[in-house]
């Protein structure tokens, strides 16, 4: 059966742990995908970042990751090997590691 009450308490729940959770991050947005098996994180480049410059080629990643979008000053980047992080950005992570 569903009672919406607890429906609506676990969702409460789970936003004032994704708050928690994001305290001293620059995670601004993270939604779960693909069943909860994946996740899809926005986050925003800021200008103390020690990736700031490097090619993305050149960046140690971990696998199952995806830069799947840069967004500098309103212009959508599809990203490449070539292509930097830079300060101010706001770039959209798509990974299999959740948390």
């Amino acid at each position: 059966m569903i009672y919406p009450k607890m429906l609506t308490a676990d969702i409460i729940l789970q936003y004032v742990r994704a708050m928690q959770n994001s305290m001293g991050s620059n995670v601004e947005t993270l939604y779960k995908i693909v069943a909860d098996k994946a996740e899809a994180l926005e986050f925003r480049v800021k200008a103390d970042a020690p990736l700031l410059g490097i090619p993305l080629e050149q960046m140690q990643l971990k696998s199952n990751l995806l830069v799947a979008c840069i967004n500098r000053n309103g212009k959508i980047i599809t990203p490449r090997g070539r292509d930097t992080l830079e300060a101010g950005d706001t770039v959209i992570i798509v990974t299999t590691h959740t948390g």
